[in-house]
């Protein structure tokens, strides 16, 4: 069970850390939305993963003395139910 806290605390972490787009699909005649999630703390990006019900995946970072990256993402109308549910929570600029 998803909590409003839960909803709230996702809503601040993907206003600061986060990105919401619309990308072309791969027959580039419609449009994919996606949400994705992308830090260096592995144990909050996991948190999110869950309430997402995705798989996080680690990238390495830029240089060798760079953390990691963990990340994870939603697509399609997974996006779509997760963007309607965040909405009402969202600041101005991400509305």
């Amino acid at each position: 069970m998803i909590y409003a806290n839960d909803i709230r605390q996702l809503v601040g972490l993907l206003e600061g850390e986060g990105h919401f787009r619309s990308d072309r699909g791969s027959h580039k005649h419609y449009y994919c939305p996606s949400m994705v999630l992308g830090m260096a703390d592995e144990d909050v990006v996991s948190w999110a993963a869950r309430l997402f019900d995705r798989k996080v995946y680690k990238y390495p970072g830029a240089t060798p003395t760079h953390k990691p990256i963990y990340r994870v993402a939603v697509y399609g109308n997974h996006a779509i139910g997760w963007m309607m549910k965040l909405y009402q929570f969202l600041g101005v600029r991400r509305k």
